[in-house]
Parts: C-alpha cells; structure tokens; sequence
C-alpha cells in the first residue's frame, strides 16, 4: 500500500468479504444474479471479480435450462444433475432474498467507497490540532474565549 495503511485497507477488507459472506450465507448463491436481478447487479459489481465470479457460478450451475434461456428454479423442480449431487434449485424467498442481495450490495458501495478514498487526495489533519477548535498549531483559537475555555 503506498500511503502505509495497513490496518485500515485490512479492516475495509474484512468488512467487504464478511458483508459478502453473510449476504452468501442468509440468502443462497441466488442473491448475486445478473440477469434476473440486474439492478440489484449495479451496486453488486462494484466488490469486483468476487461478484463476476459468483454470478458466473450461479449462471452456469445452479440456473435451469429447460425449454427457454436460463432462469431460477420453482421449487418443484429440479436441477440436471446426475446421481448423488441431485437435489432440487431452489430460489430465496421474499425479504431474505432481498436482506443478502442488500448485504453484498453494501459490500459494493463500501468498496467504491475505499477505492475512491484511496484513490481521490484529501487534506490530512495538521499535526497539533485538537479536532475540537482551536488555531490548529496547538494552542488556544479565537472561538475558545466563548465556550468558556481559559485563554492565559
């Protein structure tokens, strides 16, 4: 990292992929899915080739194929799976679908966000200065006479 922040781009990492993972782990691999939830899709993007990888997956294994373009599961139906690994496809329902569709869509604004962060320059604070007014070199600023501050 060139601005020597190792546990703040440690932190936004952690919370990325753990926003992902339990986005993953409430609403299926369905939440993440170009091509019936594109909108949704937008925001997903942004985590990057974690959500081009996911939807791939969903599109090619867990999508049927029967009579028309690929497209999620009834739950009377089942995938074209052969022997052990048979079992039927199933699409999240009603507000858990939409609570891990939000959750790895969040995760994609936060990572905008930290890839804007590091990438826009912004004004470092001074060294000295108290973030509770005051001049910035260390000492007391015209605004703490009113606040009841001791001026000497």
């Amino acid at each position: 990292m060139v601005r020597r922040q190792w546990r703040r781009g440690l932190g936004v990492a952690v919370g990325v992929l753990g926003l992902i993972g339990m986005g993953l782990l409430v609403g299926g691999i369905d939440v993440v899915d170009r091509e019936e939830d594109s909108l949704w899709f937008v925001a997903q993007g942004f985590n990057g080739p974690i959500a081009f990888g996911i939807d791939r997956v969903h599109q090619e294994r867990y999508k049927v194929r029967a009579d028309g373009p690929p497209r999620s599961a009834t739950p009377e139906e089942w995938l074209d799976w052969e022997g052990p690994d048979a079992r039927p496809a199933r699409k999240s329902i009603g507000k858990i679908n939409d609570v891990g569709s939000l959750a790895v869509a969040i995760a994609g604004m936060l990572n905008l966000i930290a890839v804007l962060d590091c990438v826009l320059p912004h004004a470092a604070p001074r060294r000295g200065s108290d973030r509770g007014g005051g001049s910035g070199r260390g000492g007391p600023g015209p605004m703490d006479r009113r606040r009841g501050g001791a001026v000497s």
